[in-house]
Order: structure tokens, then sequence, then C-alpha cells
């Protein structure tokens, strides 16, 4: 399912949005034009396929929690690259196999990042290459098993990887 792309529209000063469990299938990128002060979006538990230009109109998004999505597949490069006020990403239970540098591009704030139960996980060796700020990352003991951590340490000696 999909919401009208001008719902929003009179609710511009809207700072926090849950739209956990619509059972939405798509966003259009100009659903969000009307609240820029959206500062927590919480998209949870839908079946989501994310395009490109998704966020466009979030730049002052701090959390976004896209949980249980099945995401995935449909992460590409640049995808959060708009969101450069972001600190919290929540991409639980999404059936990602990779993360690497371009796909993380632009989330320069971000502190916390969840990546728990994508068991096929894997990171580039440029993951976390652009994220200064990234202190803590979430991932399944098993992913952490397959990790190597101490390369990881050595790249990024300011992020903690916690299962």
């Amino acid at each position: 399912e999909a919401i009208d792309k001008d719902v929003f529209r009179s609710l511009t000063n809207l700072k926090i949005l849950n739209l956990y469990n619509n059972q939405l299938s798509s966003l259009d990128p100009d659903i969000f034009a009307y609240i820029p002060h959206l500062s927590e979006l919480n998209l949870s538990g839908n079946n989501l396929k994310i395009q490109k230009n998704t966020f466009l109109y979030l730049k002052r998004l701090k959390k976004l929690n896209l949980e249980e999505n099945r995401v995935g597949s449909t992460l590409g490069n640049e995808i959060f690259s708009t969101l450069t006020s972001l600190e919290e990403l929540n991409l639980n239970k999404n059936q990602i196999e990779k993360i690497n540098g371009d796909m993380l591009k632009g989330l320069r704030n971000l502190r916390k990042l969840s990546l728990c139960e994508n068991d096929s996980l894997e990171f580039e060796n440029d993951a976390f290459s652009l994220m200064n700020n990234l202190k803590l990352v979430f991932v399944n003991k098993k992913v952490m098993a397959h990790l190597k951590e101490k390369e990881f340490k050595i790249r990024y000696p300011n992020i903690f990887f916690k299962y």
C-alpha cells in the first residue's frame, strides 16, 4: 500500500512520525516535502522498497527506524546521502547482505547503527570510512564470528561492535 503524497501538507511543524506496521510497500519521496522539521521517523514493520530520493527532504532527521522491511535488496549506493543530520539508523531484520562506504555516504553524524538479524551480512573494507562520528554498531553474534574484528579495530579504533 501507499500513502498519498499530500497527506502531511498541513503538518509543517511535525517532528516525530510513526508509520510502524502499516503494510507500506513504497513511499513517494514528495510525501516528506511538507514536513522539513521531522527529527524522528519510524517506518518499521512495513514492506518498503527504498528509492534513491526517498529521504530527499529529511535533512533534519536524527533517528530513522527501518527495522523489518526487507530493504536489503533495494539499498543502493548513496541511498542515505541526504540524511546528513542522522544520528541513529536501525536496519535490523532487512536481509542486508553487504555494507559498503557508498551505501552509507552522507551519514557523517551517525553515531549508532543497528544491523542485527541480517545473518549473511558482510562489511567491505570502506564500510565506515566516511563516518567519523560512528561509535556503536550492533550486529549478530553470527556476523561477529565472521567479521575480522582485529582488522576493523585497527582501521576504525573509535567504533565499538556490540552483539
